[in-house]
């Protein structure tokens, strides 16, 4: 009988192997992010045909005080502005799915039901964040901040510093409101003693006015 030789692997083939690897991870990126970018697209486009009620509830918070533009161009520039900043929010739910689910295998199976119970629980609390800052501290904010009597100074809005100053204002109150949840995720990590926590109470109370008198400097 004639022995059959073992067949020698490539000493090639692990490095084939994860280079292979590696393409299917990025055409799997760039098919993710084309359905992100279309989603862009058209909730834009959607954004731009309904602008009028966008503009309505963007400017609400003004209390009827008119704005102006500076350059030619100012008005598109804040129309464009505001279709993209809504259509980013509206396909926000699209980002997070993609984004999960690319880093899906890397997950262990037993941290994916919490990874997104974190992402729900994360949407949630920006979105309460937001509406917080838009119906509750927004208005006082800006009647604070435009009441300034200043002789021979009247005061002139423009569309882009208060498209700028909303976008700030609601993301800093969204990003604000995860401070729960960052707790959270810390203490699965390292539990939080409850007595230590409570050391830091006088510092954070501190920190606590000094930030709400920077970022909403109403009464």
């Amino acid at each position: 009988m004639t022995k059959t030789q073992p067949t020698l692997k490539s000493p090639s083939a692990p490095a084939e192997s994860t280079q292979q690897t590696l393409i299917d991870h990025l055409h799997e990126l760039r098919a993710r992010l084309f359905w992100i970018v279309l989603s862009l697209i058209l909730a834009s486009s959607a954004s731009y045909l309904i602008q009028d009620q966008i503009m309505a509830v963007l400017m609400h918070p003004l209390g009827g005080q008119r704005l102006v533009y500076l350059t030619p161009i100012g008005g598109f520039n804040f129309i464009f502005k505001v279709s993209l900043y809504f259509g980013i929010g509206l396909i926000l739910p699209v980002i997070i799915y993609h984004l999960y689910r690319f880093l899906e295998p890397l997950m262990p199976p037993r941290r994916k039901r919490s990874v997104v119970f974190y992402i729900l629980a994360s949407f949630i609390l920006a979105a309460a964040g937001a509406g917080f800052a838009y119906f509750g501290s927004l208005p006082a904010a800006l009647h604070f901040l435009t009441s300034f009597s200043i002789q021979n100074v009247s005061a002139m809005l423009t569309v882009d510093s208060y498209l700028s100053f909303v976008i700030t204002y609601v993301l800093g109150f969204a990003a604000l409101f995860q401070i729960p949840l960052i707790l959270m995720i810390i203490n699965t990590i390292k539990p939080l003693p409850p007595k230590k926590l409570l050391g830091f109470e006088r510092f954070v109370v501190l920190a606590a006015f000094i930030l709400a008198a920077i970022l909403s400097p109403t009464p």
